[in-house]
């Protein structure tokens, strides 16, 4: 689709697809996408920073603020870690509880360290790098061409099929 209005690929990258996308489309690019995929984008136009996952949030996206309204993002809480951000007191008791009661700490964007959040799949969190510190505005949903019902998916074997047919684009 890029390609048809003009874009020549340097390489074979998701990246690059990605970058293009977003210069064609801006943060519109990200509904578009099938697949699995996690990114961060600073736009230097508005001066703002994209936090986007796929629908199924197959690639992970953790998000922690710092003090001083720095924001620290990474596939993997680990890496956090690794970077010096994290100490072991920061464990929050209320998951750790949840998953050894449950087997599961699975809920909404909490992660097992405080501060640390997960970006929700199909999301997109914008921030607000022009002022001194960094804003969040509200998270929107990412559905694509997925966004508005159809009809005829009110039968379950043309549900099915558009089911069958979208997981296997994807």
């Amino acid at each position: 689709e890029l390609e048809a209005t003009g874009v020549a690929f340097a390489t074979t990258g998701d990246c690059e697809v990605l970058l293009q996308a977003w210069l064609r489309w801006g943060a519109q690019a990200m509904a578009r996408f099938d697949g699995m995929f996690a990114a961060l984008i600073h736009d230097a136009r508005d001066h703002s920073l994209h936090l986007v996952r796929d629908r199924f949030g197959e690639k992970p996206l953790h998000v922690l603020e710092l003090p001083g309204g720095r924001l620290a993002a990474a596939s993997e809480i680990r890496q956090f870690a690794a970077a010096g951000l994290l100490d072991r007191a920061r464990i929050d008791a209320d998951i750790l509880s949840r998953f050894l009661a449950l087997g599961s700490a699975e809920s909404g964007a909490a992660t097992f360290v405080r501060g640390v959040r997960r970006i929700l799949p199909g999301s997109h969190e914008v921030w607000d790098l022009s002022g001194t510190r960094a804003v969040a505005r509200p998270a929107t949903p990412l559905y694509g061409r997925f966004a508005q019902p159809d009809p005829a998916l009110a039968d379950p074997r043309v549900a099915a099929e558009a089911l069958r047919a979208a997981l296997l684009g994807a």
